[in-house]
């Protein structure tokens, strides 16, 4: 089966240099959360920290510096995981090769990426706003909670898949050939199937990343582990469906 192919191969990429996929991946977000956390602390340290530790006294009170903070730490957060996933989806598709230690930054390709992700994410913003409209009226109507969570499944499964039928923009803005989200929702039309399969596969990982969470600290050092997988995955079955659907190469 073909969606099954497809997360094979795009996972077999992920190691077959797994130096250089350390190099692409990695060091770009231990960068990015090292100057967001320095943001943090420099401040609204006092009011971050104690949020987070559960006090109830004055420092929890959020402040201009708190909200500045929050939205610089986001901005930086983001800088680096486009910085990474163009990286990688010109490394893969153009054998651009990293540096000894970081893959090459280029701010006009990391601002077409950021564009593109941002015009992706609206959409879905949109239909899960939307959505936010129809579960009230299910739960008014009295829908029983397996119906409702089976709702929510659903919901979020078709999320899912219309996110990788328009999420080609984004390894286009990396190797500097813009799309529209038309040409890439055309570019992956009569797919449905297999996309269904990637998202199933995506989904049930996720799944098993939040339940080893349960295992105290051995499990948070695997759920960084697969955090970092989950996200190193999710930008290789991008090149790999955009290597497949819009430039046609073979698996």
């Amino acid at each position: 089966m073909l969606g099954i192919n497809l997360v094979v191969h795009a996972i077999k990429i992920l190691f077959h240099d797994i130096w250089a996929t350390v190099r692409l991946t990695v060091f770009p977000m231990i960068i990015g959360y090292g100057i967001a956390f320095g943001v943090v602390y420099l401040l609204p340290g006092d009011t971050v920290f104690a949020v987070a530790g559960g006090a109830s006294d004055v420092r929890t009170t959020p402040g201009a510096s708190f909200f500045l903070a929050v939205f610089l730490a986001l901005v930086v957060m983001a800088i680096s995981f486009c910085w990474a996933a163009v990286g990688w989806h010109r490394f893969v598709l153009l054998e651009e090769q990293p540096g000894a230690i970081l893959p090459k930054f280029s701010w006009p390709y990391t601002q077409s990426y950021l564009w593109a992700a941002f015009r992706t994410f609206l959409v879905l913003f949109v239909i899960v706003f939307l959505v936010m409209f129809v579960l009230p009226v299910l739960r008014a109507i009295g829908v029983g909670t397996s119906v409702f969570l089976f709702v929510i499944f659903i919901i979020t499964i078709i999320s899912y898949v219309l996110f990788f039928r328009i999420s080609l923009v984004l390894p286009g803005a990396a190797v500097g050939k813009p799309m529209s989200l038309r040409q890439s929702w055309n570019a992956t039309s009569g797919q449905i199937r297999t996309f269904l399969v990637i998202v199933v596969l995506s989904v049930g990982f996720g799944f098993l990343a939040e339940k080893v969470l349960l295992l105290g600290y051995v499990g948070w050092i695997i759920s960084v582990f697969l955090s970092w997988l989950s996200f190193a995955f999710g930008i290789s079955i991008l090149t790999t469906l955009y290597g497949v659907y819009v430039e046609k190469r073979e698996l």
